[in-house]
């Protein structure tokens, strides 16, 4: 059993094929390690066969170099955002993140949700545990923490995160008393972030409403995600947003480079598909092609 590949740190070739939707073969990808142009795999014997294995840490290389997500050419920041609950914002936060990061692009997770979704996940994934004195986006704004000592890492080297704490609940109720509190989030975090030169891309994963932190959150962000639930209630709060985010674009004078409405949750029965069939028909030039449905 010893000598068996059961690490589920270590990736077959197989399995690395999988991961970026590599449509070459396996002998494409050893062709490439023996050029090397990805890092060289490991050699473990099961039984009489000998088989490559990449370890998860040398993945991110390997996606830079052979799959289908590449680097922005500048610093991207990513607001995922929707009026409703329960249309898989947090997971759709955490798997882009995890997807670019695979590819080899440097991302940094910030939750702005009280219910800490995102954090529990990439924490998880991470064994981390906290002490009760973590600190996160709260204490930079109010405080002046230096957002590097919030960074916390995760099992991949290429991504990263600022946790959510309990101290977000209050802090919309100080960013009402702040001048220019649109664009503090933007000027005490964003900014110095993409300063730094350390991401190459800021995922803010937004509370399902519309806050002080979001509106920031907005301020500061060069993409919109939203995913929309493929029901009734969904749809009703898809139309609000949309109109209240128009209004926010003229008033703010900030215009999203891009703005996408990604429906979630879609079933096979009629009330949903129907529903699906609104969204393309009222949205066409927001809502994407692919959808994800409530099974995924």
């Amino acid at each position: 059993m010893a000598n068996q590949i059961v690490d589920r740190e270590m990736f077959t070739a197989n399995q690395v094929c999988k991961v970026f939707q590599l449509s070459a073969t396996k002998q494409t990808l050893f062709n490439a390690e023996e050029r090397g142009e990805i890092p060289c795999a490991r050699r473990v014997q099961r039984g009489k066969t000998s088989y490559r294995v990449w370890d998860q840490g040398q993945l991110a290389e390997i996606g830079s170099r052979m799959g289908f997500l590449h680097r922005p050419s500048s610093p991207r920041v990513v607001s995922v955002f929707s009026l409703k609950g329960g249309t898989s914002k947090s997971t759709m936060s955490f798997q882009l993140a995890r997807s670019m990061a695979l590819h080899g692009v440097r991302t940094l997770v910030i939750g702005l949700d009280t219910q800490q979704t995102v954090t529990q996940t990439l924490g998880r994934i991470s064994g981390q545990h906290w002490e009760d004195d973590v600190e996160g986006v709260f204490h930079i704004l109010k405080d002046g923490t230096d957002w590097i000592t919030t960074v916390q890492k995760t099992d991949l080297s290429t991504l990263s995160y600022i946790p959510e704490t309990v101290e977000l609940a209050i802090l919309d109720i100080w960013l009402k008393s702040q001048k220019r509190k649109e664009y503090i989030l933007k000027e005490r975090l964003v900014d110095p972030i993409l300063a730094s030169g350390q991401y190459d891309l800021v995922i803010f994963d937004c509370h399902p409403a519309w806050s002080e932190m979001v509106t920031g959150a907005l301020a500061a962000s060069h993409t919109l995600i939203s995913p929309v639930g493929s029901d009734v209630n969904s749809f009703k709060a898809a139309k609000i947003f949309v109109e209240l985010l128009s209004e926010y674009q003229d008033e703010m004078k900030h215009t999203f480079q891009n703005f996408l409405l990604i429906p979630t949750m879609v079933e096979p029965n009629k009330l949903s598909q129907t529903i699906l069939a609104k969204y393309r028909l009222q949205y066409e030039e927001l809502c994407s092609v692919g959808v994800i449905r409530r099974a995924i």
